[in-house]
């Protein structure tokens, strides 16, 4: 799997899922309903406890709510590695924060997230698909 393709997923489909959605709603479940403890959830699925307190929580998996909920970008545009390297290249040349968030249909502070290598920061020239 190649950089680019794998900013497009998440949840169990990041390449290296530790949890399935059946799993994190049945963790969500059991917690909710007072059942287990967090390191017995922890145990069972393999994962930290850390991880348990996060999706209790809602840092991780919050989007999840039934088996058929979707992560909540999918309906947001989305940059490709094409398009992150012409943004820094129009950057890099002087073109302004406003115009390119414009044509782009993401914030100014994306695009400075991009140039400073916040965000993106493992894509190169070349790297483009």
């Amino acid at each position: 799997m190649t950089f680019a393709s794998s900013i497009e997923l998440d949840g169990e489909n990041t390449g290296t899922p530790k949890l399935t959605v059946p799993q994190v709603l049945d963790i969500k479940r059991r917690l909710s309903d007072g059942v287990d403890f967090y390191h017995e959830l922890a145990t069972e699925y393999g994962v930290s406890m850390h991880t348990i307190r996060n999706i209790k929580k809602g840092h991780s998996w919050s989007w999840l709510k039934s088996e058929s909920s979707t992560p909540p970008h999918r309906g947001r545009k989305r940059l490709t590695s094409s398009k992150v390297i012409e943004i820094r290249r129009r950057l890099a040349a002087g073109e302004g924060y406003a115009t390119i968030s414009e044509e782009f249909g993401v914030s100014t502070q994306t695009l400075k997230n991009i140039k400073l290598r916040h965000t993106w920061a493992r894509l190169y020239e070349g790297d483009e698909k």
